[in-house]
């Protein structure tokens, strides 16, 4: 059975970085993954010049808060760039009862 891995990262259009990178890697290592986008970017950050940030964490919630209505649970974390935004609410959620016990990954 495989794991099920939730990615928490965000999403740069352009550029093999991100959750366009660590999904398909980490899908093919095994692990049964989920995503929650942290933010949507043009590009990555390093070389591309001024890069368009459209943060997600308003979302964050609204996602979790589907998911505890659901069966889901997950075996292991993997965190990626999160954003100040991002780390508030997923703490927050954590701290108001979002439960697993998994194992963590950091990028």
């Amino acid at each position: 059975m495989l794991q099920k891995l939730l990615i928490i990262q965000d999403l740069s259009c352009a550029g093999q970085v991100s959750l366009s990178s660590a999904l398909p890697i980490l899908g093919a290592a095994g692990f049964q993954p989920a995503v929650l986008p942290t933010a949507l970017l043009s590009t990555h950050t390093g070389g591309w010049g001024k890069n368009s940030f459209y943060d997600l964490s308003t979302e964050l919630t609204k996602i979790i808060t589907h998911w505890s209505t659901i069966p889901l649970s997950f075996s292991n974390v993997y965190l990626g760039y999160l954003g100040e935004s991002a780390l508030s609410v997923i703490l927050d959620q954590l701290n108001k009862g979002f439960e697993f016990q998994p194992s963590f990954y950091l990028a």
